[in-house]
């Protein structure tokens, strides 16, 4: 589910009421799914919106009341962890760097023996960056200039991201829109990712 609970919340930094209700009905949702399966734990995770939301707790209270699920909030770095571990346990490369681009933030991971050297929670993610630099339906030019500046001053703040010759591997949502927009450019014969 696409619940996009970071929109519109960078004004105030609180995530908003329609924001919060789409995730409620979400988890709701695959709270009863889970009942009807039988399953006996289920492990919920909050990431980067929840994170730097002032009302990310009231939102993890209204979780627990309306869900019954204990919602952890997690650092950016587990995130990254958790990623890592999805990417290392399919993909045989050896080195490479993982991105995952979220509506929140970006988690970056240097990867090297198939092992972690670095990782960070950037404080840029797709609806973030939309949401402190367009103004209007489209990106201006000037907006779009703007953004890029941001995103490089941020990346330049970590050392071990300069320069590095590494395969990119993208995880998550925005990198499943990429690879869909990909295949239907290409014709790709076979819709799975």
């Amino acid at each position: 589910e696409s619940v996009r609970l970071s929109e519109n919340m960078w004004g105030t930094h609180e995530l908003t009421k329609e924001a919060m209700e789409r995730s409620l009905r979400s988890l709701k949702g695959f709270v009863h799914m889970a009942d009807a399966m039988e399953v006996d734990t289920i492990k919920a995770v909050a990431t980067a919106a929840v994170r730097l939301a002032k009302n990310g707790d009231a939102f993890i209270k209204a979780v627990k009341e309306r869900t019954g699920l204990d919602l952890e909030c997690i650092a950016g770095e587990e995130e990254a962890r958790l990623g890592f571990l999805g990417v290392i346990n399919t993909i045989g490369l050896k080195d490479f760097i993982i991105f995952d681009l979220g509506g929140a933030s970006t988690e970056v991971t240097l990867v090297k023996n198939r092992r972690i050297v670095n990782a960070v929670s950037l404080p840029i993610g797709a609806l973030t960056l939309t949401g402190t630099y367009q103004k209007g339906d489209e990106f201006t030019s000037k907006e779009l200039e703007k953004m890029t500046k941001a995103i490089k001053k941020t990346i330049k703040e970590h050392s071990w991201l300069h320069n590095v010759k590494l395969p990119l591997l993208g995880i998550g949502g925005t990198a499943r829109n990429i690879a869909k927009i990909d295949q239907r450019k290409l014709s790709y014969p076979i819709t799975k990712l």
